[in-house]
């Protein structure tokens, strides 16, 4: 703040929302509630970003033997405990790595900005790789030699790899920014090896996706991969189970998590003897089956086709409201809800059938089949039926990007934004061809084709919740930029570079990066260093 002194600190959360942790990371080591050192030009609101960790030689020395099994499960229970004292006494560290609110020349600056205001950080390990006059090859050599001098085992905090920028900040800004503007073009992250170990496959279990796909579940004798013991991981489609040198029952299997985070099987060590039942029936339904395949004819997928399968509701239905912000909704009340009958036929039969027919306000306005309300009240109870309907009435508007990444279309997911930057508008979408959406980066014809059969599919749906959920209307000042994309870099003050790039979006252009296809770089001639 500007008094430079910590007013609030928060967790990363959705991106969009986090949880307020001030009075806990007060506890950790290495955080410094008051600045000392602020450079001219500073914002008035300064954000620090960083990690909290425990130390690991600490960790097993006086955790481990009290119980406490995950080092991550361990900081994250400290970080949540309502009384900070508790949080004192787990003698957490805060890491700082990233500033916000200040303009920097380079990450190194940066750096000693934190190291002089007293944070700890990973100033003393950061290597500075020169790459002027080198070659591509050079710098991955440079780069493997420096991560293979790194005994993971010595550190003392888990880390999965390295992260390494361009150290000239507006030089790097200037690169752009891929996945909808999450990941900076100009840096890389490298991971290490992950950690491998055996385990023998017990049993294969069917789960069944959103879209009808049945995917086979592994489960192995648990093994303990990076601190947390595993026992299942995903096998992707029966396709691969099917064949001579399928996997079986009984192998030996090479288990490994991939960043440090999903476990997944990679290998068989030794194949067992029982083959893998590949399922005939839908698991939730009962309904009948059929396979995908590949443009080689080979089996991929088995899907259940039946639109009315109780199992895909309830993933729909869930994807639905965590997507627009309703909370509430725990797996077990859905399929409670999607289960129950009245005079023979199904309450719930589709996500627009959880407004209008578990709110009895609606009795007057709207013809409805179940009248009686006090079956549904009777069969959740009171209690819950009013938590669940308070919930459904706290998101009355959603933006068009989250409406439609929350149909729950399957591959597409954050991409619903790209779509929308091409069609403003419901029935924009309408008409949409999949060469509109060939146009878009990221979008190849599997996924394109996935999208207007998807959205084709839910046209009704689509109506149906439009009496219940309100469009926010986009803020866009006028269309003089459409067509055209700008890349700012540099440093600004006013009006700020956020500033300008949402200028350029509220008047119809688009953010890229350094391309023939970029209308115009906007820089500061002053901080850009002649280049």
């Amino acid at each position: 703040s500007k008094d430079k002194k910590f007013f609030q600190g928060v967790s990363r959360g959705d991106g969009l929302v986090g949880l307020d942790y001030s009075a806990n990371i007060r506890q950790c080591c290495g955080f410094q509630d008051k600045l000392v050192v602020v450079p001219d030009g500073a914002s008035d609101v300064i954000e620090i970003k960083g990690e909290v960790y425990k130390n690991l030689g600490e960790f097993k020395r006086d955790w481990e033997p009290k119980g406490f099994s995950n080092e991550r499960k361990f900081v994250s229970g400290a970080l949540n405990q309502l009384d900070c004292k508790i949080t004192l006494e787990r003698h957490l560290n805060f890491l700082a790595y990233d500033v916000r609110g200040i303009n920097f020349a380079t990450e190194m600056d940066k750096l000693q900005f934190l190291v002089d205001n007293g944070f700890e950080t990973l100033k003393d390990s950061t290597v500075k790789l020169d790459c002027k006059e080198q070659t591509t090859q050079d710098m991955v050599c440079a780069v493997k030699n420096y991560m293979g001098r790194i005994d993971r085992s010595k550190l003392k905090f888990l880390v999965d790899g390295i992260v390494f920028k361009n150290n000239d900040i507006a030089w790097a800004e200037s690169f752009g920014t891929v996945d909808q503007g999450k990941r900076p073009k100009s840096s890389r992250a490298v991971k290490f090896p992950a950690e491998e170990k055996a385990s023998e496959l017990k049993n294969v279990l069917v789960n069944l996706g959103r879209s009808g796909k049945l995917i086979p579940i592994a489960i192995y004798t648990p093994v303990n991969l990076g601190g947390a013991m595993m026992g299942r991981a995903s096998l992707h489609n029966f396709g691969s189970l099917i064949g001579k040198d399928a996997l079986k029952i009984g192998a030996i299997i090479k288990v490994q998590r991939r960043g440090d985070i999903i476990p997944q099987v990679t290998g068989i060590a030794q194949n067992g003897t029982i083959d893998i039942p590949i399922p005939t029936k839908c698991p939730s339904c009962g309904g009948s089956l059929d396979w995908t395949y590949d443009k080689d004819g080979n089996k991929v997928d088995l899907v259940c086709n039946n639109s009315l399968c109780i199992g895909q509701l309830n993933k729909n239905i869930q994807k639905w409201f965590e997507t627009i912000g309703v909370f509430g909704f725990a797996e077990k009340t859905i399929a409670k809800l999607t289960e129950m009958e009245f005079d023979g036929e199904k309450v719930i039969t589709c996500i627009s059938d959880m407004y209008w027919k578990l709110d009895e306000d609606r009795r007057l306005s709207v013809k409805h089949p179940f009248q009686k309300y006090e079956f549904i009240k009777s069969e959740l109870g009171e209690k819950t039926y009013e938590n669940l309907l308070a919930s459904i009435k706290s998101v009355k508007e959603v933006s068009l990007p989250i409406f439609v990444e929350a149909l729950g279309i399957e591959k597409i997911g954050s991409m619903a934004k790209s779509i929308v930057d091409i069609a403003h508008t419901i029935e924009a979408v309408d008409k949409l061809t999949v060469n509109d959406l060939l146009g878009i980066d990221g979008f190849a014809e599997v996924k394109a084709n996935s999208f207007i059969t998807g959205w084709a599919a839910r046209r009704n749906e689509i109506d149906n919740l439009l009496k219940y959920i309100t469009i926010k209307e986009s803020t866009m000042a006028s269309n003089k930029l459409a067509g055209k994309s700008f890349c700012f870099t540099g440093h600004y003050e006013n009006p700020d570079r956020k500033t300008m790039e949402s200028m350029v979006v509220a008047n119809g252009g688009k953010l890229g990066s350094v391309s023939k296809n970029l209308t115009a770089l906007v820089f500061d001639g002053a901080s850009m260093k002649g280049k």
